[in-house]
């Protein structure tokens, strides 16, 4: 079945990557492109071309791909903060998230994407789906440099009045860990 699925993605994505496209067949296309780089790139160029349905399963698609296997989007690491910096649709940013969370980005390319985080975190129209993300990624990044610890404080009490109280919980917990 998934060899259907990955020989209709390579020659009829609006066929797969559509609305109603379950996670059970988006882990199965995941497993494939981890080991397939033809497919990784294909679902790449989808997000590359467009912030549609298509664009946004592609993503998912790829977030999932980054779990199994980070040799790809190590590969495509470029790629992907590039598309990411350019996506508009907030399901393509999180699973663009996603995607470069759990990878060992050289400083350049990681510098980037705590920039990238930094501007979801303080956009106020950016989704809190992706705000969430973008806070697991700042909330490692001042491990790495405490220098942002400040920014990132400041940052996240902008953001306190802005949101429901879910977020507000969310956000005082990462406070109280950034603050100790």
């Amino acid at each position: 079945m998934i060899a259907f699925f990955v020989q209709v993605i390579m020659n009829q994505p609006e066929q797969i990557l559509v609305k109603g496209l379950g996670k059970s067949a988006v882990i199965k296309l995941a497993a494939t492109a981890a080991k397939d780089e033809k497919l990784y790139q294909t679902l790449l160029g989808y997000i590359d071309v467009d912030q549609s349905t298509r664009a946004a399963k592609a993503a998912w698609v790829l977030s999932h791909v980054s779990e199994v296997n980070h040799q790809f989007p190590l590969k495509y690491a470029e790629e992907l903060l590039n598309n990411l910096q350019r996506a508009t649709v907030g399901g393509i940013q999180r699973e663009l998230l996603k995607t470069l969370y759990p990878l060992k980005l050289p400083e350049k390319q990681y510098g980037k994407l705590i920039d990238l985080a930094f501007r979801f975190l303080s956009d106020r129209n950016t989704d809190v789906g992706v705000k969430y993300y973008a806070t697991y990624i700042l909330t490692d990044a001042i491990k790495l440099y405490p220098d942002l610890s400040h920014e990132f404080e400041l940052a996240l009490e902008e953001t306190l009045a802005w949101h429901n109280e879910v977020w507000q919980r969310h956000i005082t917990k990462i406070l109280k860990k950034v603050q100790s």
